[in-house]
Formats: structure tokens, sequence, C-alpha cells
């Protein structure tokens, strides 16, 4: 399907229905549709129109004129139209169909792995993973503040959905089982594509090869190798909202997006803008409701429910430096002071970014690029605040973006003349492989070990197990940033040096603890700076603490009046 030019639906548009009447002679009154593949035609040259329902005329044999003068009394055989979309949502899964499914499911069990081992390894850290699994497990037992974070889970982001979670959190359940989940529903993401672009192509092997581009582009690997991350949940959810728009199914739409925004409320700021494209392409009454309804959303999230549980400010305010305390902050000093806001872009290196998103896919977007509305919110916000480590297009902040980017991808092959396409999906399919090869972290890829992927036995494996395995379950600990997350399960764990310095803290370290609290110390030498190094060994030095263990740069210290975890 080809992009809809401004002020025509979204959708394929449906087949014009002509009534005309025939004024020729009498056996030409009723017309005959073209024979179907492989069906003889014993007629004279027909001259076929649109068929106006379902069922249309059957082939009306003309033979002589006994034949012709009874016409008038002649009642055709109805017999049902072909439709070769619906002919193929109803059939039994094709080869195409069933290889699709094969590869979504050796993408999804190659990164669970990865992800599995990385955390059993100890690759995994606080920030953050850390944080959304002793979140998870925190509301499991009815409890919201996330001591590692410093913030109520209701006052971090709004992500309601992550609810989801907390009945598999009482069975046991922790950070791989969040890895796991997000695996597998960004590999799911294929899905949508591949129907999206079967619509356009109308060749289930070429859409499969686009829908198996989307999961192989160098960005959808780099955000399952950082580790569980909500917005990553909104990928597919955001797709499926697309495909249901653009066949104009409005109600499996609006489920499909209330799920999306339910996992961040940064995703209701692509959703607005969602809804601004539907409304240029012509539905401009559910285009309306969908920014309405997501600016709403996003407004009282932002304004509201995370200022409320702040003691009235937004922790992440303080990122954008000059440019404003608040997205609107922000966009007013776009408006007010445009050099100011292209200084900085320029500064984040935004124009890189955008070009190395759009070349996995041929750069296809960009005859599509109305849909890239979605990309800009996210986009803006990463590059635009004063850090560096929410810009790039290998952490999460780049899931909106790419939705955008893969659906434009998808309409622009659609814009080309039917014979060109095929060349161009052959394009996707090598620049994604090539962009995967360069710049993915499959074992494939040139930069795999700059991943952190841990595919070889780690040599201080025993220490740390056993390190983790002498703290009690209910023991208030402080653990260094790769314990942290083997130890989230409690309602006090504190990453190193909190509770004593405030490192990566929230908004009001007066909410730190006394440090005589603090019953555990877990601490990987090789991870503390010399700042935290020299806390450390004053720490040890000066208050009462008994050493369990010292060596290999693995530090385990417990007060007196604490004791070991009996193992067994």
């Amino acid at each position: 399907m080809s992009e809809v030019p401004a002020g025509e639906s979204i959708a394929e548009p449906r087949s014009a229905v002509r009534h005309e009447p025939h004024e020729t002679e009498p056996h030409k009154r009723l017309t005959t549709p073209k024979p179907r593949r492989g069906q003889r035609s014993t007629d004279a040259p027909d001259t076929t129109i649109d068929p106006p329902s379902p069922m249309v005329e059957a082939d009306i044999p003309f033979g002589n004129r006994a034949d012709d003068a009874n016409i008038d009394n002649f009642e055709p055989e109805l017999v049902p139209a072909t439709n070769p979309e619906a002919d193929r949502a109803a059939s039994p899964l094709g080869l195409p169909q069933r290889t699709l499914g094969a590869f979504i499911a050796a993408y999804a069990a190659v990164f669970s792995y990865y992800l599995i081992l990385r955390h059993h390894r100890f690759a995994t850290f606080d920030y953050d993973l850390g944080i959304f699994d002793q979140a998870v497990w925190l509301l499991s037992r009815g409890e919201s503040f996330m001591t590692l974070r410093g913030l109520d889970f209701w006052g971090h982001h709004f992500e309601p959905a992550m609810l989801l979670f907390v009945p598999a959190y009482w069975l046991g359940a922790g950070a791989s089982t969040l890895n796991v989940a997000m695996v597998i529903s960004l590999s799911l993401g294929a899905i949508p594509v591949y129907r999206m672009a079967r619509k356009h192509l109308d060749n289930d092997w070429l859409a499969v090869v686009v829908g198996a581009a989307f999961c192989m582009h160098y960005s959808s690997q780099w955000i399952l190798q950082e580790t569980f991350h909500p917005e990553i949940m909104a990928v597919t959810p955001m797709l499926f909202a697309w495909l249901a728009m653009s066949e104009e199914r409005w109600r499996a739409a609006v489920g499909w997006i209330i799920f999306a925004v339910a996992w961040k409320e940064d995703v209701a700021m692509a959703v607005a803008m969602m809804g601004i494209v539907i409304g240029i392409r012509g539905h401009r009454r559910y285009g309306m409701m969908i920014f309405l309804g997501a600016a709403a959303y996003f407004g009282v999230a932002t304004e509201i429910i995370l200022p409320a549980m702040n003691g009235g400010e937004v922790f992440y305010g303080g990122l954008y430096g000059e440019l404003g305390n608040s997205p609107a902050d922000v966009a007013g000093t776009a408006l007010t002071e445009p050099a100011m806001v292209l200084e900085v872009l320029y500064r984040q290196h935004a124009i890189g970014d955008a070009r190395d998103l759009l070349a996995p896919f041929s750069f296809a977007s960009l005859l599509s690029p109305l849909p890239l509305l979605m990309a800009l919110p996210q986009f803006f916000a990463s590059h635009l605040t004063i850090n560096g480590f929410s810009t790039g297009n290998r952490i999460h902040y780049v899931a909106m973006p790419l939705v955008a980017t893969t659906i434009s991808a998808v309409e622009g092959i659609g814009r080309l003349k039917a014979s060109l396409r095929p060349w161009l999906v052959g394009s996707i399919a090598a620049t994604t492989l090539a962009f995967s090869a360069a710049w993915g972290v499959t074992q494939f890829s040139v930069e795999h070990d700059t991943a952190i992927w841990w595919q070889n036995e780690n040599p201080r494996q025993d220490e740390l197990e056993r390190a983790v395995a002498l703290v009690p379950g209910d023991a208030s600990v402080s653990a260094s940033y790769s314990f942290a997350p083997q130890l989230a399960h409690r309602e006090q764990a504190w990453g190193f040096p909190n509770p004593w310095a405030p490192t990566n803290w929230a908004t009001n370290p007066e909410l730190l603890p006394d440090p005589d609290s603090i019953e555990w110390l877990v601490i990987d030498r090789r991870h503390l700076g010399p700042e935290a190094t020299g806390l450390l060994a004053e720490i040890l030095g000066s208050e009462d603490w008994v050493l369990e263990i010292d060596e290999q740069d693995i530090v385990v210290a417990r007060r007196p009046d604490q004791s070991p975890r009996q193992s067994g």
C-alpha cells in the first residue's frame, strides 16, 4: 500500500463501484467478470466492471438468437467473489509465515539466552535492570519506594503496565523474567511489520524479508542488549496499533494504543503525533481523538502524578539545563530561542544519529516521511539533554524513533512502482545485514565483543555467587552496581556509596537513611572509582564491621550482630 496523500484514508482505498446502464444489444445488457486463472471463457469479449457486492455474476453463455431473445428472463447464478487478502488470512499458515515464525523463535531464543547468561555471570547493573527488578518485587509485596533509585515507583515514571509482572513475582520471578519478556515482545514486532509489508507488496516472501529486517536493525539488537526497559515493551503494540489503523479497525487500534502508553508516559508523545498523522490523511475525527487523549494522558502523568509522588517536582526536570525544567519549557525555548536548541542538537550529533537510524532501511523511510513525525518528540527529548547517556541509537530512548522509521520504510516501499519494490526490498535486506554486521551485537557482528554478553565463564564466578549467598534475604545491604541486581529483592537495597554519599540518587538526599542502618556491604572493588574506593577503606577502618570475604577484589562485610545466611 502506498502512502495516502493528505485528505485521503490511511487504509487501502476500496474499489469504486459503478453501475452504468448498458444500452447496447440485448445480449450485452449483462456483463461478465474476467475469467479466473485457469478458467476458459467461451464468450465473446466482455466488458468488465468492478463487482458491486461480495457476490458477482457468473459467466453467461451466449449461443443463438433464441437464447438472446430470452435473455430478459435469465437469472444469473451468483458465486462468491475472490478476495486474495481475505483468502490468505483465512488459509492455514504457508511456508512464508512458518519461515517468519521460525526466524522470530530463533531470534528470541538467541537474545534470551544471551541476557540470561549475562545476568547469571554478574554483568547486569543497578541502572536500570536492578531498579526495575526491585520495583516489581516491591509492588508484589504492596510497597513502592525503590531504594536503588531513591524514588517511589509511581514518581519515577508512570508505567502501570509493570503491574502485569506482579503475579510472576509472586511465584519467584526475577530480572531474567523481565529480560526474556522484553525480548519476546520486541521479536513479535516482526509480525505487524510483515502484515503491513504484505499489504504493499502483495508478496509473502518479500514481506518476510521486511519483517526480519526490523529485528535485524542494529538498534533493535542494542536495545535488547541494554537489558529491560518498559518502553521496549511498547514497540510491538505501537506497530500493531498502526496496522489496525491502516485497516480501519479503530477499536483494536485504541486497545493497542492504551496498552502501549501504559508502559511509559513518554510513549504518549509518539501516540499524539500518530493522531496528527492520521488526521492529515483524512481521518480527522479519529486523529483528533487520539491526539487529545494522548496529550491529556501525558499531561496528567507528568504534571500531576509524577510531581505528586516527588514532593512537587519531576525528577528529570534538570536534565535539560538552560532549556527548561519540563517538556513544555523546552518547547517554549525552541520557539523563542531556536538558535540555542539547534546548538544543543548539533553538539549531541542529532543529524548523524538520524542518518544512522535510517540507513539500515536503505533510507526507504524518506519515501514516505509523514510517519516520521512520530519519532520527533522522543528524538528531540533525548538529544536536548545536558548529558550524553540519552543520545544515540543504541539505548532504549530510540524505541519510538525506531517504530516510526520502520513504519515509514514499509510505506516507502509501497510508493514505488510495483516493478521496483522487490529491488528496494533486496536493498533493505543487504543494508540491514551490512549494518548488523558492522554495528550490531550478534555473534556475526564486528562489535559483538563491545556488547556486555559474558559468553565466557566469569573467572570469579564462584566467589561472586558465594558473596551473594551470604546475605540474608531480609537484610539491608549496600552493594556495588554489578551486585545490586542480584540483591534487589528486598526493601533495603542501596547502590554503594549510598547512603554514605548520595550518588545517582533521586532529587532529595534527605531521604537517604542513616548509614548505621546498613547491615551488609557487598562490593566489587573493580567497579569503584578512586573516591568510592577511599570511602570504602574509611568505612571498613572506622566502623564496626566483620569481613566475610576479602579476596579477588570482592569484599563482603557485615555488622557484628548479623549472621551469614546458612547454605541449603
